[in-house]
């Protein structure tokens, strides 16, 4: 019998395990030992993931770096295990200029040159962070910086010296590498990857919607000395200038666009003769078409991975380049507390008539009428359909709805209401949770598939045939998670688009195991009476 967490964190709060938690944790520990670089785990909501991570790093004795994909998530790590010694790093966006206090340290004049007497000293609150982050054995940050970081600066997150020989020494390199909410990685390098070309730029590349690689190319290579002659211009006004002159603010961004500009030009020409461009209004981007081949940028020479996230799975650990140990684990909720029962409706698509999307809006109405009191949510995957259905209904007195300017507004509202109550939403999948009676049902109005127009889209659903459906399968299994925050919740799934009865027995393999624990089988003629 292993010890409770609160002893081996020295964490009172956390007191006793959770329902399976000690099994999983030796699962890990075990990885940690053995051979095997990669662990990747799909682990429900109710097993405390960050609880279970920071024990294998605290555990471990390694330096760790835990990666998270929003900086609110960075916050809450901060809030709960702050004592065991965690630094938290973010990117000099975050931190303001202590010399120059109208910029952020990203526009500070120390990046283009100017001596700054506090630079790598603590009394500047960028480098000061980052100094107490490189001698830190528990670091928390974010899939963005951590790259950005790794790449363009040569040092890291470590901690460089120089001996009296003047070799470089290393130290504190990281030894494990924990990737939280793992099934937002293979977005996070497309991001970091991506080469993006503003209005701003044509004044360098003149590019036309249907320029070849070689043509983005060979525009890229004459613009890149240019570009480097008219920063060594600005750069020697500068140097000549006041530090708190306004025009020393002009010049140092300038300086920083045009650095900036010079790297996405040669990225273009050392990356993008695979990669799919893509031409949005003065835009122009290169997207490639599997992060995943970068996914060195991420993993970097850490000898030790671990991904994990409720909506991870096999097929996105694949997908990423890596190969490694699995964990699929069951909720530790109970099944019969989250039912997901498909009932006979419509085929919700673009073919759908007015005559059937009625029918549609009925088997709606139908499910809020049945359940008075009780309070529900409602996903409808576009803006276009949640209208129809507001229009149509007869609940909809009843119904809350959002636009893209106030959806944190009207959540909250829909929170605090009382039954009955229903948010009609496109987009409050990830983000927002509805623990106990702010949600008794989730009526999903269409299998989420993304749409398929863009180029980068295109291009991946010819190499895999599955790959919207696994993105539809990932967005689907974060709406049907909205309200089960606990082992006391009771949230009923309905799912009403009669695509369904197809699209679940041919993709089923691309949901987490929890997720698939709870799907009814077959498909319903009536309504479900409520829970």
């Amino acid at each position: 019998m292993t010890a409770p967490p609160s002893e081996l964190l020295g964490l009172p709060k956390f007191s006793q395990w959770y329902p399976g938690q000690e099994t999983l944790y030796k699962e890990m520990m075990s990885w940690l030992l053995g051979p095997e670089r990669y662990l990747g785990a799909a682990l429900p909501t109710g097993y405390g993931k960050s609880l279970l991570a920071m024990l294998v790093a605290r555990m471990s004795g390694v330096r760790t770096v835990y990666l998270t994909s929003t900086k609110g998530l960075q916050a809450q790590l901060m809030n709960d295990f702050q004592s065991l010694g965690l630094v938290d790093q973010r990117g000099m966006n975050d931190y303001q200029c202590v010399r120059f206090p109208k910029v952020q340290v990203d526009r500070a004049p120390c990046r283009t040159g100017y001596a700054c007497p506090d630079l790598y000293g603590p009394g500047c609150h960028y480098y000061g962070q980052l100094n107490r982050t490189r001698q830190s054995n528990l670091v928390v940050s974010n899939y963005a910086y951590w790259m950005a970081q790794s790449h363009y600066n040569r040092d890291g997150l470590d901690l460089v010296y120089r001996d009296d020989n003047h070799q470089e020494i290393r130290r504190n390199s990281p030894e494990l590498l924990i990737c939280d909410e793992a099934h937002e990685a293979g977005k996070a390098i497309e991001n970091f990857m991506q080469v993006s070309f503003s209005a701003r730029d044509r004044v360098w590349i003149r590019w036309g919607e249907d320029w070849t690689y070689q043509q983005w190319a060979q525009a890229c290579h004459s613009a890149l000395p240019r570009i480097d002659d008219e920063c060594q211009v600005i750069q020697t006004r500068l140097n000549a200038t006041e530090p708190e002159s306004d025009r020393h603010q002009d010049d140092t961004e300038s300086v920083l666009y045009l650095q900036g500009l010079a790297r996405r030009c040669q990225r273009c020409i050392d990356y993008c003769q695979d990669w799919v461009p893509e031409t949005r209004g003065e835009t122009a981007v290169w997207t490639p078409v599997w992060p995943g081949r970068y996914n060195r940028y991420l993993v970097q020479h850490v000898p030790k991975v671990l991904l994990m996230s409720a909506m991870f799975t096999k097929p996105m650990m694949e997908q990423l380049g890596i190969q490694g140990q699995w964990i699929d684990s069951p909720s530790p909720f109970p099944v019969r507390n989250t039912p997901i029962t498909h009932v006979k409706t419509v085929r919700v698509d673009h073919r759908a008539e007015e005559s059937e999307m009625l029918q549609w809006v009925e088997r709606i109405d139908q499910i809020i009428r049945d359940r008075p009191n009780q309070k529900g949510l409602i996903f409808t995957v576009s803006y276009a359909r949640a209208r129809f259905l507001a229009q149509h209904s007869t609940q909809v007195d009843s119904m809350l709805q959002h636009t893209t300017r106030n959806v944190a507004q009207v959540v909250d509202e829909f929170k605090r209401a009382k039954a009955p109550k229903v948010l009609v939403s496109p987009s409050v999948t990830t983000g927002y949770d509805f623990p106990d009676d702010q949600c008794n049902y989730i009526i999903i109005g269409k299998v989420p598939y993304p749409d398929t127009r863009a180029a980068i889209v295109k291009a991946r659903q010819a190499e895999d045939k599955s790959w919207t459906a696994q993105l539809a399968m990932q967005i689907l299994v974060q709406e049907a998670g909205r309200g089960t925050r606990s082992a006391q919740d009771r949230c009923q799934v309905i799912i009403v688009d009669d695509a369904w009865k197809w699209w679940w027995p041919r993709y089923h393999d691309l949901a987490p195991r929890w997720f698939r624990d709870r799907v009814v089988p077959g498909s319903l003629g009536q309504v479900p009476k409520p829970i």
